[in-house]
């Protein structure tokens, strides 16, 4: 309050200013796309899970559950852009590369769901496996500096958080938090633009859903034993 006091606002004009709203609405951008990362995955598994082995059934029942997504993503990230984070050409450009992320992990899900049995055992695997691609470069320490900046612009790439939020126009990378935890960032290196994060994370759902196709092909769901049946 004293610093309130000095200023002569009040806290609620302070909160209110277009600075800490800017700073909130890309803490919540980061937020959402780690969000992404972990809840994508589960929904993907989940969804395989539950279509009995039908890639028809998987593939629509995905394409629904991202138009889903997407409505609400939009409808989140225009409340970010009146708060004066992003403009409206890069709020569109960042809806579509996380749309794009959001079904490349989906499909990763459902992809684990055809090669595991159980669907928690595929949901911890798909879930392991966007971990592993989100934080593996950033949190691979000292060994990290050493790699080419061509590397690193891959590693950025393949990365869900860091490919959704670049796309938003936030350097991760260079927060207080990273800058001080990771040598990546105190290197020369590109982040990913909108384009390319699509592109590359439409051809990894693809590539998932070929395989998860290939992987269902002659599947037949078990039967349930009638009672009387010898």
């Amino acid at each position: 309050m004293t610093a309130f006091a000095v200023s002569g606002r009040q806290p609620l004009e302070v909160l209110r200013s277009p600075g800490v709203l800017a700073i909130v609405a890309t803490d919540a951008l980061v937020f959402e796309a780690i969000l992404v990362t972990i809840a994508a995955p589960i929904a993907g598994a989940a969804i395989g899970a539950s279509a009995d082995g039908s890639t028809s059934t998987t593939l629509r029942r995905l394409l629904v559950a991202l138009a889903v997504f997407i409505g609400t993503s939009f409808l989140f990230g225009s409340a970010v852009s009146r708060a004066g984070a992003l403009d409206a050409v890069v709020l569109m450009q960042s809806r579509v590369a996380l749309a794009a992320t959001t079904l490349a992990l989906a499909s990763v899900g459902a992809l684990c769901a055809a090669v595991f049995a159980n669907v928690l055992d595929a949901a911890g695997a798909a879930v392991l496996a966007a971990l592993v691609a989100a934080a593996g470069l950033i949190g691979s320490g000292p060994p990290s500096a050493d790699l080419t900046e061509r590397a690193i612009n891959a590693g950025l790439l393949a990365s869900p958080v860091i490919a959704a939020t670049s796309a938003a126009r936030i350097d991760l990378l260079r927060s207080a938090a990273l800058y001080q935890l990771s040598p990546i960032a105190h290197r020369r290196f590109e982040y990913p633009d909108w384009v390319s994060v699509s592109v590359w994370y439409l051809s990894v759902a693809g590539c998932c859903l070929i395989a998860m196709a290939w992987k269902l092909r002659g599947y037949r769901p078990p039967r349930i034993a009638q009672r009387g049946s010898s």
